[in-house]
């Protein structure tokens, strides 16, 4: 947000800021029509979860230019996001590059743009291998729900690896993995996704990949007031490559 807010000035133009707290489709319909009644030149959705449609956003915008933060990958809207799916592909490659095949996942919550990508990244990249992808768990998002999914994966399964679909949740899987005895990287390896801050300080070092937040604030401005500006700018999907970042977390088998 403070990205947004600094490109938005930079260009000439304020910020106003409405949170939505119920993501149904009706409450986003009225956001969007309050938006309109206040003459906004353009409107920046952030809308994290699968079943919000962008055409519907438009019938209730009219002629005021969209562009959709985060959406699924490949969708034909004015839209920017970070490829979270060849994000995940890297670390599940690295891995078996490191010569793990039973390799685990806990996703995020699957109605979620990013945990759905992650989560085809990490399967598809398996399959790709010919390796099994039945040892899938979902969290919330928390360190608490990774510390739960990780015991529950080790009560009816053995592997060597594991994907998590973001550091918090791997940071509840390192513990729960401790408390068993279990030492990463040594018995498990574990990647985390985000690279928060805090990760780099886990114990171990949580291998991961970047997200580019202040660069995702930015396009999404800049490619909001070309659509502000210049009405007949393509409408596409500009797309932000993660970055991998390896620490110790991860072992060679």
């Amino acid at each position: 947000m403070i990205s947004i807010e600094q490109t938005a000035k930079q260009a000439g133009y304020d910020l106003i800021f409405s949170n939505i707290v119920d993501l149904s489709q009706q409450h986003l319909h009225d956001t969007i029509h309050k938006l309109g009644r206040w003459q906004v030149d353009g409107i920046l959705l952030f809308t994290p979860v699968v079943g919000n449609q962008y055409k519907e956003f438009v019938d209730v915008a009219g002629n005021t230019p969209i562009v959709q933060i985060d959406a699924s990958l490949g969708a034909n809207i004015p839209s920017v996001l970070i490829d979270q799916y060849h994000g995940s592909q890297d670390l599940t490659q690295h891995l078996i590059d490191l010569g793990h095949r039973n390799i685990c996942e806990i996703s995020g919550p699957l109605n979620w743009f990013g945990a759905a990508a992650r989560h085809d990244g990490w399967r598809e990249t398996m399959l790709a291998h010919g390796l099994d992808v039945s040892g899938s768990v979902k969290g919330d998002w928390t360190a608490a729900s990774g510390y739960q999914a990780a015991l529950s994966l080790l009560a009816n399964r053995s592997f060597t690896a594991l994907v998590v679909g973001n550091d918090q949740m791997a940071l509840g899987a390192i513990r729960a993995l401790h408390a068993q005895g279990i030492q990463v990287p040594e018995d498990v390896s574990i990647t985390g996704f985000d690279d928060i801050p805090d990760c780099a300080y886990y114990e171990p070092p949580l291998t991961t990949v970047r997200q580019e937040f202040d660069m995702l604030g930015q396009l999404g401005v800049t490619y909001l007031i070309e659509r502000i500006e210049h009405p007949d700018t393509s409408i596409e999907q500009r797309i932000i490559p993660t970055t991998f970042i390896q620490r110790l977390s991860t072992a060679p088998r």
